[in-house]
């Protein structure tokens, strides 16, 4: 697949919180590129939005350090096992490797209702799990 542009068709929404003690909690809001057109033919563009995600995380951690909280949420477009996930916004769904790992790894929150059956979205009658938090 060959992608033309370099940016994908939305935004990710970084607010930066402070405690009352000082701490900082980062929040990153999503909403990346539909599969409008198909699946296959727009992956190229949330591949982007998840390599854009992973690129501001680890800025994050660069400036405030690899124990500030970050919540990410929203509407990825994508199930929690497609490449735009795993291979480039890097979630996980091992806790374990996303505290002991050196890469910006989020833990991928919704995995266990994923399991069950459980979906945010059901497209002819098969549960998706396109938004998720992180």
């Amino acid at each position: 697949m060959v992608v033309i542009r370099r940016t994908a068709t939305r935004a990710i929404l970084q607010v930066n919180f402070e405690t009352k003690l000082g701490n900082p909690i980062v929040l990153f809001v999503n909403h990346w590129p539909s599969r409008s057109g198909g699946q296959m033919k727009s992956e190229g563009y949330r591949n982007i939005a998840g390599e854009t995600l992973a690129y501001f995380h680890q800025r994050v951690i660069d400036i405030y350090g690899k124990e500030t909280p970050v919540l990410v949420m929203g509407d990825f477009n994508d199930e929690p096992f497609n490449l735009s996930v795993t291979q480039y916004a890097l979630f996980q769904r091992s806790r374990a490797r996303v505290v002991r790992g050196s890469n910006p790894y989020l833990l991928n929150m919704m995995w266990k209702l994923m399991e069950q059956g459980v979906g945010t979205l059901f497209f002819n009658n098969e549960p998706n799990m396109l938004d998720r938090f992180l």
